[in-house]
């Protein structure tokens, strides 16, 4: 038997879900693994149509920094494994003609810019947090992303470590660092320990006032994020779920 207490939560959650799903002009897509996922291109075009009222004249731009933190692969591999990576979440399908860029090589950083500036879509691909946070930060391309944000005919979808950096922090990805799978990264907890240590610099995009995001969230490394102190709200976001926004 369902007490009033108990319908009145599950009212109060039925409610807060359908406002949330019915954003008529959503900025942010952020899902967990940078994999093919019909659900993220299902909503990806739902949010485009929806948000953009001439789709024809739209551009991507697809911010791969985060990937060139794989060690032990040449920049040429790494650029490679990139096309590769795009190719394989079936970015194509959506019809819009896209850049991959690059800001952690200061060649790239005019191409960053102008990609930004011309694009209303802005895709994020994951990788090491810590490496695109850095790179963002040191070449003040962070700033030039949230500036375009501001603005509400723009759109925002990431994955892993680009979600991550939607936060007002990256503090999950120090708690995601400790699994096995870090030794993929030639960044360690080690790196950079002068920018790191600064408050500043442990900031993420601030895209949703306190909160932080976690992807690959699992029950274990929710609570040990739970843990650290002056977090305010964390999403979790697991395996093939999606945040919209």
């Amino acid at each position: 038997m369902v007490n009033n207490k108990t319908r009145k939560t599950q009212k109060k959650y039925k409610n807060k879900t359908k406002n949330k799903t019915k954003n008529k002009n959503p900025k942010l897509l952020l899902f967990s693994t940078c994999k093919k996922d019909n659900k993220f291109l299902y909503n990806a075009k739902k949010i485009i149509n929806k948000k953009f009222k001439n789709t024809n004249n739209l551009k991507m731009a697809i911010i791969i920094t985060a990937r060139y933190g794989f060690r032990n692969k040449s920049r040429t591999k790494l650029y490679e494994d990139c096309i590769k990576k795009v190719k394989s979440m079936n970015l194509h399908k959506l019809n819009i003609p896209y850049t991959l860029i690059d800001c952690s090589s200061k060649n790239n950083l005019k191409k960053f810019k102008e990609t930004i500036n011309n694009s209303q879509i802005i895709i994020a691909l994951g990788g090491d947090t810590f490496y695109l946070n850095y790179h963002l930060k040191k070449s003040k391309m962070d700033k030039l992303i949230i500036n375009k944000l501001k603005n509400n005919n723009s759109l925002y979808m990431a994955c892993s470590a680009g979600a991550i950096l939607t936060g007002e922090t990256i503090y999950p990805a120090s708690i995601l660092r400790f699994n096995q799978k870090s030794n993929k990264f030639h960044i360690n907890n080690t790196y950079k320990p002068k920018f790191l240590t600064k408050k500043k610099n442990q900031k993420g995009l601030n895209l949703l006032k306190n909160m932080d995001f976690m992807p690959h969230c699992t029950l274990n490394n929710k609570k040990k994020i739970l843990k650290l102190k002056e977090r305010k709200k964390i999403y979790c976001l697991p395996e093939n779920n999606i945040f919209i926004k």
